[in-house]
């Protein structure tokens, strides 16, 4: 092989070490809902995260305290689900990994049921938490468009607390650094 085919495949070669070499970023967002002061009203919309790695929490559930310490992870706030409601968080860019601490209150006669959907609205994963269960860690990942939380309870709420997610890299940022490599090595062949 001659010195022009070699330097080319090693510079491919740097080329795609190069893009395996870019660190996961930690979590882009990790609320602990501890500074929702007063409680936000349910039907309210909540926003964390900035743009494009935000995510829209909604539907029958609000950020705060309502004084009953087993529904809180960590701190004395979280996000409730009212009883027999349910709960969405939408993310703007898909989640890669999405992690919280999930409980529904005990005696509540129903679980909590907790779905990860892709953009077409196909199941990722699912998961059930019942009355008097401990607090869970639930963890989604793939590309992650939006959960919901289905507080089956007629009577008690459910909690989610210490919620963190990590957003799908943008190909246009992988697309760049792969076509400066390319250049470079353009420029540095003879």
């Amino acid at each position: 092989m001659g010195s022009r085919k070699r330097s080319a495949v090693a510079w491919t070669c740097i080329g795609f070490l190069a893009l395996a070499a870019v660190p996961a970023t930690a979590q882009d967002v990790s609320e602990d809902f501890e500074g929702f002061i007063p409680n936000t009203t349910p039907g309210d919309d909540i926003t964390l995260g900035t743009t494009p790695k935000s995510a829209t929490l909604g539907g029958d559930a609000f950020a705060g305290v309502v004084g009953i310490g087993a529904l809180y992870h960590s701190g004395i706030r979280a996000w409730m689900i009212e009883a027999g409601g349910t709960g969405t968080i939408t993310f703007e860019t898909n989640a890669a990994e999405v992690s919280f601490w999930a409980i529904q209150d005990s005696g509540a006669g129903g679980g909590l049921v907790i779905t990860a959907f892709d953009d077409d609205d196909n199941e990722i994963d699912s998961s059930t938490h019942a009355s008097g269960d401990p607090f869970a860690l639930v963890k989604f990942t793939g590309s992650v468009d939006r959960i919901t939380f289905e507080n089956q309870s007629s009577s008690r709420m459910s909690s989610v607390d210490d919620l963190s997610f990590t957003a799908v890299p943008e190909p246009a940022m992988l697309g760049l650094l792969a076509m400066g490599l390319l250049g470079w090595r353009r420029r540095r062949s003879p």
